[in-house]
């Protein structure tokens, strides 16, 4: 067994241990001591002749037997091995961490993963776009529809799905409790429903309703206050998985994500959908969303197809990650999947769109005002924009 030794206690050592010339360490370093005084002779370009701090430990591993093992340090080398042993098994529970977090993040996401995956996790061709890229409209086939257009003659108003995810500690349930008894808002679309983290029964003995539970999700979300932005992407990616999984929207022509505080009208965005563009755009093979702003997609309402929620349903698992708000990330997404964006841009009035006149709920070609955080305010802006709209 290796003997590990203090550095004072080897240089005892040696002086002791005798070498083949017959001189000890001693004798030998003292003629060393001799030849190591500079003078102005000397070459001092060799390296030979330079002394180094490892010189004294070179000769001493060189002297002494070799089963002593020197620590120049003044420490035990026998305490490097514990050291060593325990970054193994820090590594280790790091990993096994890292593996465990994996997956319980793959469960949370879904506990029943959004139905008619295709591929089998093969990413389809289509999706193979540089995600960075942001394309216009005019690259993606987008239009500028007009209220004026009017119904296409002798169809059917195009059906709405309305759907709603409140905040339970928030000012939203009153919201939708007042919206309830004016039956205004997302109560006035063919179908509705509002879903929460758990189960809320809003409204009064005569007429009231409860909120569909959305599982695994967390409604705590952060704020950005550079961009006065929640990052709430996650919260609605379970959202839509929970939406789509219940299968209602399949029975309508478009599905509206709203905002419990926007003043949405309807029958606006009826009059909307129903221009001659977006009804022939709405049949093809990958469906319409309407983009509600000239700088992009916003919260409040988003409005998309039967046909574009199916694309969505089969490709949201590749749809660009990186992006913490939901409305950004569902751009981005559309955009991924090749989904045809018609760009609605007075469709949504709100001061992050440059709209700060939004509280006199006043402009005839708006689908949606934005915000209005308590039942008073709500109720005025929507009486209005309906006498606006007589």
């Amino acid at each position: 067994t290796p003997l590990e030794l203090p550095f004072g206690a080897c240089r005892q050592l040696l002086a002791m241990h005798p070498e083949q010339d017959g001189k000890n360490y001693s004798e030998r370093a003292a003629e060393d001591d001799e030849k190591s005084y500079w003078n102005p002779d000397d070459d001092l370009d060799e390296e030979k002749d330079l002394w180094k701090p490892e010189d004294d430990l070179d000769e001493m591993l060189r002297a002494y037997p070799r089963n002593v093992n020197v620590v120049a340090s003044g420490q035990l080398a026998s305490k490097r091995q514990p050291i060593t042993h325990a970054l193994t098994y820090a590594g280790l529970v790091v990993l096994a961490l890292i593996v465990a977090a994996s997956f319980v993040s793959l469960s949370w996401q879904s506990s029943e993963p959004l139905k008619r995956n295709p591929g089998r996790g093969k990413v389809p061709p289509f999706l193979l776009v540089d995600k960075d890229e942001v394309p216009s409209s005019l690259d993606i086939g987008g239009v500028t529809p007009s209220l004026d257009k009017g119904e296409v003659d002798g169809e059917v108003p195009p059906s709405l799905f309305c759907v709603m995810l409140i905040v339970p500690w928030t000012s939203e349930p009153k919201l939708v409790e007042m919206q309830l008894a004016l039956q205004a808002g997302v109560f006035e679309c063919d179908q509705y429903a509002i879903y929460s983290d758990r189960a809320l029964v809003l409204g009064n003995e005569l007429l009231n309703i409860t909120t569909m539970t959305v599982p695994n999700v967390n409604l705590h979300v952060g704020y950005d206050a550079w961009t006065k932005t929640v990052m709430n992407t996650w919260v609605f990616r379970t959202f839509w998985r929970k939406l789509i999984d219940d299968g209602r929207w399949k029975s309508y022509d478009w599905v509206v994500k709203v905002d419990a505080d926007s003043v949405f009208l309807p029958s606006r965005l009826r009059q909307l959908v129903s221009s001659a563009s977006i009804v022939s755009a709405s049949h093809e093979a990958r469906g319409v969303w309407l983009n509600n702003c000239n700088l992009g997609l916003h919260g409040p309402i988003e409005v998309l197809s039967r046909e574009a929620v199916k694309v969505f349903n089969e490709t949201w698992r590749w749809c660009p990650q990186s992006f913490p708000q939901e409305d950004v990330f569902m751009e981005h997404c559309m955009w991924a999947s090749k989904v045809r964006q018609i760009n609605a841009f007075d469709m949504l009035v709100e001061p992050h769109c440059h709209r700060p006149d939004y509280q006199a709920c006043n402009d005839r070609g708006a689908v949606a005002f934005h915000p209005f955080k308590d039942p008073g305010s709500w109720s005025e802006c929507h009486q209005r924009a309906l006498l606006d709209t007589a």
